[in-house]
């Protein structure tokens, strides 16, 4: 098991202290190891434990053990055999017992946090309707998990400031129709939502007003999915055999791009960077199609041998550096920024699934999907392992849409023919 602590090495310089715990009866051991990271790179160091040296694994949160670098005379060796040794000297000024102190307090936090991933004691229903079931269409959450939003058929658009408590009623100017998913912005108090064949609406107050955007001057359009930045200036809605529309100040003004080159992608999810921009939305029918200049110009970027599956969610880390995608009766994509490569992941082993919904955090890596008939999947390690949770609560008619926040310590589900549920 492997927790990790972090401390400023210099105004610049963060360390990432990190310990793979052993538990003995009486005692528990820490095997250090060092990660520094810097504006411009970051260097990872080991520590030695007997004649074995250990370090953690690029992707997954275990521990892996190798022979010593008895040859490690490089200039990048020596630089991080520097770095470990001032974590290494900070760890060893402590005394045996304020090392068995903190090794108990970071294993509980450890605990504590692990604890909230889906399990069963902490989901709680929630009811906006009363006991009335409703067909939940989508759900989203602000960075923090404060701010809820969820949409349902007939057209229904529920508000939560406090976390999934308490929801209101917050439809704009009471328009029945089919909400699509909304996107929020923690940082503007802002939350974009669009109804189909209508407009875009925005609110600055969580719901109790709304203002009426003419994105492309008519009720025309088929407007899907919707995603922000962060502070709410950069906003994206897609079409359905329309455009992507995109506005660069808060709504004021809008432009129509088309990632495939013609008005007619079904563009019916898209999501993008905190900062707004990078984006990737799905053309359903189609391919995968990626922006590095918000939105502004677009390439195509799919798995090989997919430009053709029937696309229906997709996802990205707050800082872009994983996309995911995922395919109705197919599969959970993953896609690496650095490398700009992708990756088949198989939640449920080598099978096509009716994947719905997914989402995911930045810090702990968390991918959070819902598929048919299943409850939803959580991955804590981008995707190579995976485990259903269970709710507590009879298995829904599907769990239709799944959100949560940056560091996944808050989570909802929506559920068709059924409830909300969140996390803790």
């Amino acid at each position: 098991m492997m927790v990790t602590e972090r401390f400023l090495v210099s105004n610049t310089l963060e360390c990432t202290y990190v310990h793979a715990y052993i538990f003995d009866q009486n005692f528990i051991s820490a095997i250090p190891m060092a990660k520094i990271t810097g504006p411009l790179f970051s260097r990872a160091a080991h520590g030695i434990l007997g004649p074995r040296l250990c370090y953690s694994h690029r992707s997954r949160n275990v521990c892996r053990i190798q022979r010593p670098q008895r040859d490690a005379n490089t200039a990048q060796q020596q630089t991080q055999r520097y770095f470990f040794s001032l974590a290494a000297t900070a760890w060893g000024l402590l005394t045996d017992d304020e090392k068995k102190e903190w090794a108990y307090i970071s294993f509980m936090r450890w605990f504590i946090s692990a604890y909230r991933y889906g399990n069963v004691n902490t989901w709680t229903i929630r009811k906006p309707l009363g006991d009335t079931k409703s067909y939940w269409l989508t759900i989203a959450s602000d960075s923090t998990g404060r701010i809820i939003a969820a949409t349902s058929r007939p057209g229904y658009v529920y508000i939560s400031t406090n976390y999934g408590i308490t929801f209101s009623d917050r439809t704009p100017f009471s328009l029945m129709g089919y909400w699509y998913r909304p996107a929020i912005s923690f940082l503007a108090d802002t939350i974009y939502v669009a109804q189909s064949y209508d407009y875009i609406y925005v609110t600055h107050d969580y719901g109790v007003t709304w203002t009426k955007l003419f994105p492309s001057g008519s009720t025309d359009f088929p407007f899907r999915d919707m995603c922000c930045s962060d502070d709410g200036v950069h906003a994206f809605c897609g079409e359905y055999n329309g455009q992507v529309n995109i506005t660069h100040n808060s709504g004021l003004s809008w432009a129509a791009k088309s990632p495939k080159g013609g008005p007619s992608g079904k563009y019916v999810c898209i999501a993008c960077s905190s900062d707004g921009a990078h984006v990737i939305t799905i053309d359903q029918l189609g391919s995968i199609y990626i922006s590095h200049d918000y939105g502004d110009s677009w390439s195509e970027n799919c798995p090989s041998g997919h430009t053709s599956d029937e696309w229906t969610t997709v996802a990205c880390m707050p800082d872009f550096s994983y996309a995911f995608a995922a395919a109705r009766l197919g599969r959970i994509f993953k896609y690496r920024y650095s490398t700009d490569s992708w990756h088949e992941l198989f939640p449920l082993g080598d099978q096509n699934i009716k994947w719905f919904s997914l989402d995911c955090s930045l810090t702990p890596s968390v991918l959070f999907v819902s598929a048919y008939p299943y409850f939803p999947l959580i991955s804590r390690d981008l995707g190579d392992s995976w485990y259903q949770i269970d709710i507590g609560y009879p298995v829904a008619t599907c769990y239709k849409a799944v959100t949560l926040d940056l560091d996944a310590s808050h989570m909802a589900i929506a559920g068709s023919n059924d409830y909300l549920y969140t996390s803790p």
